[in-house]
């Protein structure tokens, strides 16, 4: 069982405001986990302070029963594993050595490669479909490329928790459901904890086991996608009003959003003829 994340009592003051009041949650080890909410809500905030990127104003995080501010930066980052949202690769890199750069943690201070180094890269690549870009550099590829392979420098880190910020920002449908369907994949054969924040909350639904719904910087609700996603939470976390079905290909929930010119017509009599 990969360790548990622990948020106590988060709170993170940025200048003249709260971003995040007193928030706290546990999330599952060996979940899917999808951080939902509206823009300025507190997601990818909490997400910093879960990887240590950011220091909160008060309250902390625990991994396994740690502190994490108290944990050395090398065995943090053997145990949890981080993809901001659009991450900037060196000019000219190629992807070999982009994805070589998750086995630091794992290398003396010499940076010494091993054969296991060498494997884990090598399956790493193989795992998101990248081994034949291997030599290709990382600014010539397709957005979809790019983000398999910043998943696959995160699998060659091997942690037991990955987090990621809106890991589908600026895909298409298409290489949307590729990167989800990667990380069930990795979700499912390795047990890797999975946490994302995710705009899209039908595709949230049906790809998580769990749903943190954020709302003015604390946790609205979290429990299954079925337990948060109802009309009534919609509307207080989003503003909006909406209709909650079932989707026909996943069985989860699936909201359909009513904007002001789409609210049904109340019912009027049938005039006599």
């Amino acid at each position: 069982m990969t360790a548990q994340l622990h948020a106590r009592d988060l709170r993170l003051d940025y200048g003249h405001g709260t971003v995040l009041d007193g928030l706290e949650v546990k999330l599952t080890p060996g979940a899917i986990t999808s951080i939902v909410g509206p823009n300025g809500c507190g997601k990818s905030t909490l997400l910093r302070c879960l990887s240590r990127l950011l220091a909160p104003t008060s309250g902390s995080v625990y991994l396994d029963g740690h502190d994490i501010s108290s944990l050395p930066t090398k065995q943090l980052a053997r145990q949890l594993g981080l993809l901001p949202q659009s991450p900037v690769a060196p000019d000219g890199i190629v992807v070999a050595d982009l994805v070589g750069r998750g086995r630091t943690p794992h290398q003396g201070l010499l940076g010494h490669w091993s054969q296991e180094d060498y494997r884990i890269v090598a399956e790493s690549l193989e795992a998101t479909g990248t081994a034949a870009l291997a030599e290709r550099a990382v600014d010539e590829l397709s957005g979809g490329q790019r983000q398999r392979v910043w998943i696959a420098m995160a699998l060659a880190q091997r942690t037991g928790i990955l987090l990621l910020d809106e890991p589908t920002t600026y895909l298409d449908v298409k290489h949307q459901l590729e990167v989800l369907d990667l990380l069930t994949d990795l979700n499912r054969d390795n047990g890797t904890t999975i946490v994302m924040v995710l705009h899209d909350l039908n595709l949230a639904a049906r790809y998580s086991d769990e749903l943190v719904a954020v709302s003015d910087g604390d946790v609205y609700s979290h429990g299954t996608p079925t337990e948060v996603i109802t009309p009534e939470s919609v509307r207080h976390v989003f503003g909006i009003d909406c209709q909650v079905i079932t989707d026909p290909v996943s069985g989860t929930p699936a909201v359909m959003p009513m904007g002001r010119h789409h609210v049904p017509e109340h019912p009027t009599k049938e005039q006599p003829r």
